[in-house]
């Protein structure tokens, strides 16, 4: 066990950026609402960006680490996110150690923000994603959303799919919120 979820927030799901190709035997895409921030979680974390992220709608999980970890928060601001009594900042990666609370408040502007991880989620492989699709209950963990105490397991990243060192860097804004 890596992580223990002491409260979920509003919805918070595993995601990363979908399945493609089966939509002609009714299974959508699903995969991270805002693809670009779920990547760039990854990204800044020098993973790969296809990577499982926790998708978080509005409010945003506490989670208590059970081994040392490295984290980052991208997507849309997050109202004082904190490690344990700290304020930490998004879209940079955070050192946390084992037995730290991160905890956060709610989303500003838009709905939703993305919680990467150094190792990758352990959850449910379906049609060559990990992704959260709640009508089917299909993927992620068990096809739900997070719940209140439940532990999550995670699986060292395999070197090879690592994408560069960890030296992501964003100059300026960068809004991922507009939908055409």
């Amino acid at each position: 066990m890596a992580i223990q979820i002491l409260s979920t927030g509003l919805q918070t799901t595993v995601q990363d950026l979908g399945r493609v190709g089966s939509r002609h035997i009714g299974i959508p895409q699903s995969g991270a609402f805002d693809y670009l921030s779920a990547a760039k979680a990854n990204a800044i974390l020098g993973k790969s960006i296809h990577a499982p992220v926790l998708e978080c709608t509005m409010t945003g999980p506490t989670i208590r680490l059970l081994k040392d970890m490295q984290i980052c928060i991208t997507g849309s601001k997050v109202n004082e996110p904190r490690i344990d009594d700290s304020l930490v900042a998004q879209d940079v990666p955070l050192n946390l150690k084992k037995g730290s609370t991160l905890s956060m408040n709610h989303a500003e502007g838009n709905l939703r923000f993305y919680i990467g991880f150094s190792e990758d989620i352990e959850a449910i492989e379906f049609l060559g994603s990990i992704s959260t699709y709640l009508p089917a209950k299909l993927g992620g963990l068990n096809g739900e959303a997070i719940q209140k105490d439940q532990m999550i397991d995670f699986k060292k990243t395999a070197a090879d799919k690592y994408v560069s060192a960890p030296s992501f860097q964003v100059k300026g804004a960068f809004n991922t919120s507009i939908i055409r």
